[in-house]
């Protein structure tokens, strides 16, 4: 192989890593996800939500989050649940804990006499960047 060769096969490898790497720091931190849907006694859709913090472990106050653009400041028991009870719809989820990741859901479809149970994860926030 000659030199020109490998000096351009190091400066492809070289731009992937760049690439990926500007692609995996500017995503977003977190997830929220429908876990399973059941069925339920209620008459309406009931949402039980569990928050759980970076180190996997539930996460028990500061949250707050806006469902379709209602603000929610829920009360969550000692494993880091929430639960609640909603008219049947489409509903979008941005729940938030101050210098925490903000994490959005996809719209979500909540259906009469079931219980949806969404798991929300998130992530700590880099500061060092200057964002408040």
């Amino acid at each position: 192989m000659n030199n020109s060769y490998i000096c351009a096969m190091k400066k492809l490898v070289l731009f992937f890593f760049l690439i990926s790497f500007t692609v995996f720091a500017q995503s977003k931190k977190g997830f929220c996800r429908p876990e399973k849907v059941s069925p339920d006694a209620t008459a309406q859709s009931k949402v039980t939500i569990k928050f759980l913090g970076p180190n996997g472990k539930p996460v028990l106050t500061r949250v707050s989050f806006k469902m379709n653009d209602s603000l929610v400041d829920p009360r969550i028991d000692k494993t880091g649940t929430y639960t609640m009870i909603v008219k049947p719809g489409e509903y979008s989820f941005s729940f938030y804990v101050r210098f925490w990741y903000t994490v959005n859901s996809k719209p979500i479809f909540l259906k009469s006499k079931t219980n949806t149970f969404l798991q929300v994860k998130f992530e700590p926030e880099d500061l060092s960047s200057g964002k408040k």
